[in-house]
């Protein structure tokens, strides 16, 4: 690549612009990082709950004797493998080797510190010596979101005369729409799938048993692929897997991009949008204060035409880590409610920023210099 004059200057002057060696060292250990986050991602995010069908049907049926039965879930490969905690570590360690001569360098170090401390915890739920303090998720997000929860009351689906696209149907519609995009991602049919679709690293998923509306097909292409697989897609374009996955807080606005989209980039915006959004918040802050047994009690309170499966596996998702649903805790899903919230306010060009850079609230006031790195230092995209 030949530089005019005015860029070669400013290249060569910028604090942020690498020597060759320190750019080489950083490369390997960005493949580095994508390997182990990777097979971190694979185990321990989008899981997948193979008998949660069965832990339904036992649920209800105690609920109909009048008895409490806290579900015992079987996630699929979760055991916690604990020397992936010495392995951040020492990639940690290397990263930390070039911090003073790579400005980035302090984004992965974020990164792994937050996965560690995922599996520290996922270790002590396993051996029974996990406690909660307090409650982690803030109570005025909670208390707005049960706001919006009583503004945009739940419209149950009219899953028989409008849900009538089956998944293989989905997966024409959503390859099409990939393709209009040009983003590279193949799609795939699954079973035991909590969601009815989820975006992994050059994939998208469906799930089998799901049916979708019209409307249902426009959102989730608005909401998984031009946000979800968007803001992958122009990670990788970057150059490097940091990006591809996103810095630390990047799923606040991942999820709220993709609920904006949903509700701005469609022609006609299906229900429950921001009920379903409010709702995740609400279970993410009361399952902390509420058993499980109760929380499906509240749940049913605030939507009585939801069905019973609906109800049951929306309270189950976020305790997947748990799997046994006795425990008060789980990983709260707050990030659609709180990413929307910031979204919003946004203009189009933020919008877009966010869209393209692959960062997280934490690193907005950071962006240009982002930005910067990134031009001076010249990284050929991922494939």
């Amino acid at each position: 690549m030949i530089l005019n004059f005015t860029d070669f200057l400013f290249e060569s002057q910028s604090v942020f612009k690498m020597t060759n060696e320190t750019k080489s060292t950083l490369l390997k250990l960005d493949e580095e990082y994508h390997k182990l986050i990777e097979k971190f991602r694979t185990k321990y995010v989008a899981q997948t709950c193979v008998n949660i069908r069965d832990e339904f049907d036992k649920f209800m049926k105690a609920r109909e004797n009048g008895q409490k039965y806290y579900p015992q879930l079987e996630i699929e490969n979760s055991e916690v493998d604990l020397s992936m905690i010495d392995k951040f570590k020492a990639l940690m360690g290397k990263f930390e080797d070039i911090k003073n001569d790579c400005y980035i360098v302090k984004f992965y170090i974020d990164k792994i510190e937050s996965m560690i401390h995922s599996l520290e915890i996922r270790d002590k739920l396993e051996k029974g010596e996990y406690k909660v303090t307090e409650n982690p998720v803030d109570k005025k997000l909670y208390q707005d979101a049960l706001d919006c929860l009583k503004k945009n009351p739940y419209h149950k689906p009219d899953f028989k005369n409008d849900r009538v696209i089956d998944s293989e149907q989905c997966k024409d519609d959503i390859e099409d729409a990939l393709d209009d995009l040009g983003f590279d991602f193949d799609v795939h049919i699954k079973s035991g799938m909590l969601p009815r679709m989820n975006v992994k690293m050059g994939d998208v998923n469906i799930n089998k048993t799901s049916r979708f509306s019209e409307e249902d097909i426009q959102g989730l292409i608005a909401h998984e692929i031009s946000g979800h697989v968007g803001r992958r897609f122009y990670g990788k374009e970057t150059g490097l897997w940091l990006f591809a996955y996103g810095l630390q807080s990047s799923s606040t606005y991942d999820e709220g991009l993709a609920v904006w989209n949903s509700l701005n980039k469609v022609k006609k915006v299906k229900d429950n949008v921001l009920f379903n959004i409010s709702l995740k918040t609400c279970i993410s802050y009361l399952m902390y204060e509420m058993d499980f047994c109760d929380l499906f009690e509240w749940v049913k309170k605030q939507a009585p035409n939801m069905t019973d499966y609906t109800a049951f596996k929306t309270i189950v998702r976020p305790r997947r880590r748990n799997k046994d649903c006795e425990i008060r805790s789980g990983e709260p899903m707050t990030t659609y409610f709180r990413g929307y919230n910031l979204v919003k306010d946004m203009d189009n060009k933020m919008r877009d920023d966010i869209l393209h850079y692959n960062i997280g609230p934490d690193q907005l006031f950071e962006l240009e210099n982002i930005k910067e790195f990134l031009k001076v230092n010249h990284f050929k995209k991922l494939k």
